[in-house]
């Protein structure tokens, strides 16, 4: 595997998924916004950088409110912790866990791929996409030609953006 190159005439945007947890999550709550990442995150995050972005410092770095999110990103890149901005559009809100209920009545909640969330609950998958295409369309004009932003996310957001 090789480093990532990035065209210069270009504004680049890297959209992150939230490193695994410690725990799963409890049975009927998939999004869990308190269990924090596993023992092996920075070393993942370490080999992460060192593989694909060897050298690379992100101009601006979005995050979504749940705290896995920015502990991501201070573990790919720790001297720019004091660089890192809450962007909502990437996370579920607290209060909004409920809507969530059909996919987390699901047995495999925490392993159900976008398309299958999607399956049962389309507009909001949806929603989900478009507010993370829309975070990633503001952080490139942020960032400007040349240069990349890093966002971190955590699914569906994350993996609907991508798809």
């Amino acid at each position: 595997m090789s480093a990532i190159v990035f065209d210069p005439k270009l504004a680049h945007v890297l959209g992150f998924r939230h490193g695994s947890r410690d725990q799963l999550p409890p049975a009927g709550n998939a999004w869990d916004y308190y269990r924090m990442l596993g023992p092996q995150a920075p070393e993942v995050a370490r080999r992460t950088v060192a593989t694909y972005f060897p050298g690379l410092v992100p101009a601006a770095q979005r995050c979504s409110q749940i705290p896995r999110s920015p502990e991501t990103l201070r573990l790919l890149w720790p001297d720019l912790v004091s660089e890192i901005r809450l962007d909502r559009r990437l996370g579920i809100e607290f209060e909004d866990v409920p809507q969530w209920a059909p996919c987390d009545a699901n047995p495999k909640a925490y392993e159900m791929t976008p398309q299958q969330m999607h399956a049962l609950q389309p507009e909001l998958v949806d929603q989900c996409g478009h507010n993370f295409l829309a975070a990633a369309d503001d952080l490139a004009e942020v960032v400007g030609i040349g240069q990349v932003g890093v966002m971190c996310s955590h699914m569906p957001i994350a993996d609907c953006g991508a798809r």
